[in-house]
């Protein structure tokens, strides 16, 4: 697999101020990948040694005042020209820089400050479809991608295109054992708890339902809210035209927000309905020209979340109504969660799928024993009515997630 990484890393003495930022391990993990090293700083035609420089205002400027911008944005193009050339997938570049900073960059300050943001040649590098990583956060990409199969039909894409798969809401769970699709319509069902350990398989499949929703649905017939404080694993949707929010939500006090922006879309629904004497958003929409998308929400690892009081009760609540006005939640999280949720608030999901949980009183909690003897990408899904059963969950490729983002990109 073809790596572009960030020349620092590797030991090129680059830095503004002449020396790297060699990194052994990042080094061993990529000795069986062919790499494809750049500095954007020097394509754009800075010296090294060179001023420290940082974003402020939408601007780059170096530690004396002056706009750097220029040199910062053509070393971007030069980058995405070299990625598109060799069809780079997935970059591992220098973290909280100019350039090369994704989700997290040095405030403009020059007092070390972090603050949300991305690196000049780290965005444009997303907004093309490809994933940026830095040297923290890509061991952990790499493993939960490391679910492969041999064998096309567990590819998502096929799964979408299969006859059993008729309705826009109808999506692939995964294969049973003897080969048979497993496929469940999500108009009623508002909740989907989804629990594992790191790296067998969750995050994966949340990818897998997103991907089968764009592929099936406009961003007029769905729309997504998405909250992942680890800023790896929903971050490549960014700027896709089926975010009601823009961008997937990290922070603790944006997903607060997120929620309860949608809790009041929730009883404003519900108010309407009660209204116009619909008894579901299916025939609101029937007897309506101006149609309701139905929202899902997406919540990757929301530990810290569901903590609070008031997102606590939106989430019941949004579980409580959300088939009958078009919401719909799907919580992952590799937690251990009695310590703020009650099993009456597990019990609200529909649907529980447990990948390989860490430990026996997991199991017991969520009432799902044996998942420490499934195998990676084997997942068990309980329903309401206590009925099991095994799946093992389709692959999601890089390429479809790429395919998808840069079809669906919101043009500025």
């Amino acid at each position: 697999m073809k790596i572009m990484v960030s020349a620092c890393l590797l030991g090129d003495n680059v830095k503004y101020d002449g020396n790297n930022n060699y990194n052994q391990e990042l080094i061993n993990f990529l000795k069986d990948h062919e790499i494809i090293k750049v500095c954007p700083e020097l394509l754009g035609g800075l010296p090294t040694p060179r001023k420290p420089s940082e974003i402020l205002h939408d601007k780059v400027i170096d530690i004396d005042g002056s706009d750097v911008t220029k040199e910062f944005t053509e070393g971007a193009l030069k980058t995405l020209e070299i990625a598109k050339e060799n069809d780079i997938k997935v970059a591992i570049l220098k973290r909280n820089s100019p350039s090369c900073g994704f989700n997290a960059i040095y405030d403009g300050t020059f007092t070390h400050t972090i603050t949300n943001g991305n690196g000049i040649t780290a965005d444009l590098l997303s907004k093309n479809g490809i994933k940026v990583l830095n040297e923290d956060n890509y061991r952990e990409y790499f493993k939960r991608r490391g679910i492969e199969s041999k064998d096309k039909d567990f590819i998502i894409k096929k799964l979408c295109e299969l006859k059993y798969n008729n309705k826009n809401l109808t999506l692939p769970l995964g294969w049973k054992k003897d080969g048979e699709p497993i496929y469940r319509d999500f108009t009623n069902i508002s909740g989907l708890f989804i629990t594992g350990s790191t790296g067998s398989g969750k995050s994966v499949f949340i990818d897998d339902l997103i991907v089968s929703l764009i592929y099936k649905n406009t961003s007029e017939e769905v729309k997504f809210i998405m909250f992942d404080p680890k800023k790896i694993e929903l971050g490549e949707y960014d700027g896709i035209k089926h975010l009601l929010i823009g961008k997937a939500q990290s922070s603790l006090k944006k997903g607060y927000d997120s929620l309860i922006f949608i809790l009041k879309v929730l009883e404003s629904r519900i108010n309407t309905l009660n209204k116009t004497k619909n008894s579901s958003i299916e025939m609101y929409n029937q007897r309506n020209e101006e149609k309701w998308p139905h929202i899902f929400i997406f919540i990757d690892e929301g530990s810290n979340l569901i903590k609070m009081k008031d997102a606590h009760l939106a989430l019941s609540k949004i579980l409580d109504y959300g088939t009958k006005v078009g919401i719909h939640l799907i919580y992952a999280t590799n937690a251990y969660l009695k310590d703020y949720a009650s099993s009456r608030f597990i019990d609200k999901f529909q649907y529980r799928m447990s990948f390989d949980l860490a430990s026996e009183e997991q199991e017991k909690f969520l009432n799902i024993e044996k998942s420490s003897l499934l195998k990676q990408g084997e997942a068990l899904i309980k329903n309401r009515n206590g009925e099991i059963f095994k799946i093992h969950a389709p692959l999601v490729t890089d390429e479809e997630i790429n395919e998808v983002v840069v079809k669906n990109i919101e043009v500025e």
